[in-house]
């Protein structure tokens, strides 16, 4: 019977992420000498489809309570947990600096930052941002602005 049950709710499991990954598209790789948008801002309700997904992909469990997401020319490419400062990242994309700005926003949003600390974390978003990351100013305020 527990064989069965479980067999069961694996198939079921199975068929959401294959439906889920018929409306999933990868993102589009840079071209050579382009900038990228990376921007960063809390989850909304309208996501939850979305982390579903990124989780799937990630192999990891949902995230719950208050989330920061990470979009990479519109794509969701990393999450964090702020609760428990759980990450779940797209393995088929570099992901490396949004989860570290991730790191460098639940801080910030924590209030855990020490001045030592903090001027490592403002070389380190300057480091990004020349590297070619440019934030969106329109509607968020951009990783350096918030430190200085």
């Amino acid at each position: 019977m527990r064989t069965s049950l479980n067999s069961l709710i694996a198939s079921d499991e199975a068929t959401e992420i294959r439906s889920a990954a018929k409306y999933y598209q990868p993102p589009r790789p840079a071209i050579a000498g382009t900038t990228q948008v990376l921007l960063l801002r809390p989850a909304r309700a309208a996501d939850d489809s979305n982390l579903k997904v990124l989780a799937a992909l990630d192999e990891q469990p949902e995230l719950r309570g208050e989330v920061l997401l990470a979009f990479l020319d519109g794509e969701l490419v990393a999450a964090m947990s702020l609760g428990g400062r759980r990450v779940i990242a797209h393995p088929f994309v570099a992901t490396t600096d949004a989860v570290s700005l991730l790191e460098l926003r639940a801080h910030q949003l924590s209030g855990s930052v020490t001045w030592p600390k903090l001027a490592r974390l403002r070389w380190f978003a300057r480091a990004v941002t020349l590297a070619g990351y440019q934030p969106r100013r329109d509607r968020h305020v951009s990783c350096l602005q918030a430190l200085e």
